[in-house]
């Protein structure tokens, strides 16, 4: 079965980075990896949601698979990236994947309201506003560095607008890569930010 692109709806994650090291299998992919010279790039429907996704050419060690996917409205201003291959071309690649041990990197960007977090919190509990001498003074992002756990940190800023805040998840595992890789980490991350920012638990509660 053939790797899938993950399903982004319902969640409020906007992008999808997955990086690491691959400890066996996968020679043929590694090796039309580190002779690439640049990214492919191609853009795909996903449900209701337009994907990009990117794959990057291997690290000089030969061993690095490096994995993007990101919906149109994460680039915003920046202008989305240069598609250079199809769709079909970019799954079959990863494809040659399949079964192979890797130590992945995965980096969730989420966008959410901030109304939606807890008010007692790691992030609402510090966006707190103090005025002094004719100043104010708001604390509107921060980082939090993660010992002993799979999340290693955690950054997070209030857009301008103040009623939506950026965060972003970055945390570490070990897994065979399958059909489901790229869905498997998406529902892992996410999963992620429920139980670090949303404060529930693996069953949903509170």
């Amino acid at each position: 079965m053939p790797i899938k692109l993950p399903q982004f709806e319902g969640t409020s994650c906007h992008n999808l980075t997955a990086c690491g090291k691959i400890e066996s299998g996968a020679k043929v992919l590694l090796n039309r990896l580190t002779k690439a010279n640049k990214p492919m790039v191609a853009r795909c429907r996903v449900g209701a949601k337009t994907v990009y996704i990117r794959v990057l050419p291997s690290s000089k060690s030969g061993k690095h698979l490096h994995i993007d996917c990101a919906l149109k409205e994460f680039f915003n201003k920046r202008g989305t990236p240069e598609v250079t291959h199809k769709r079909a071309q970019v799954m079959a690649l990863l494809d040659k994947a399949i079964g192979a041990t890797i130590d992945v990197g995965v980096i969730g960007f989420f966008v959410l309201p901030l109304a939606a977090l807890p008010e007692r919190g790691l992030v609402r509990s510090l966006y707190t506003e103090q005025a002094t001498a004719g100043m104010t003074i708001k604390l509107t992002g921060g980082r939090f560095s993660i010992t002993g756990a799979p999340v290693q940190s955690i950054t997070w800023g209030v857009q301008q607008n103040s009623k939506d805040v950026a965060l972003q998840i970055q945390a570490r595992k070990t897994v065979r890569i399958e059909a489901t890789y790229l869905q498997e980490l998406l529902d892992w991350i996410n999963g992620q930010l429920g139980l670090y920012l949303l404060t529930r638990g693996k069953d949903g509660g509170e």
